[in-house]
């Protein structure tokens, strides 16, 4: 329940334990442990997990502390103090600054993918967020491209054939 998830530091995703599992996946024999994986950190306020190059995020329905704005700062300084990617927790900002780093080798993507209320748009504006504190960007064309939810949400409210509220 949304009501009862406890807001976590983002110190806590450093957390040697919680580090080792977020390739908790990569040893799942079946859905049966991948699912159990998943559920075991969702209920330590995990919503995110690495599967090699792949992370899957849990929506919590709920503000968490790996998602705010001091959190983004505080993976970013981890970063610019030498910190490799690879030491990185799996995190939003981790996809960002692995994609980011890929520009000198060409192009970039990231696909983000997920049913309807999978918490796709929330994702990209932390990515967006995520990319503008990377690259160290400022001014107006930043912040009229981080406010560009406005633009995706719209478009993830259309109605098609299929959904009324599609993305």
């Amino acid at each position: 329940p949304a009501a009862s998830r406890r807001p976590l530091s983002c110190a806590h995703l450093l957390m040697p334990s919680l580090s080792a599992g977020s390739n908790a996946l990569s040893s799942a024999k079946d859905e049966v442990e991948a699912y159990d994986a998943l559920a075991a950190r969702y209920n330590e306020d995990e919503i995110y997990t690495s599967i090699g190059p792949v992370l899957l995020a849990v929506n919590p329905y709920a503000p968490v502390a790996a998602c705010d704005q001091r959190c983004l700062a505080e993976l970013a300084a981890l970063n610019a103090g030498g910190a490799a990617v690879s030491d990185l927790p799996a995190h939003i900002f981790r996809v960002a600054l692995e994609a980011y780093d890929g520009l000198v080798d060409g192009p970039q993507a990231i696909l983000v993918s997920g049913e309807s209320g999978a918490g796709k748009t929330e994702t990209i504006k932390l990515c967006m967020a995520a990319l503008a504190n990377i690259s160290r960007s400022t001014g107006s064309t930043t912040e009229a491209a981080l406010e560009s939810g406005l633009l995706l949400e719209a478009f993830g409210n259309a109605m098609t054939v299929y959904n009324h509220n599609s993305s």
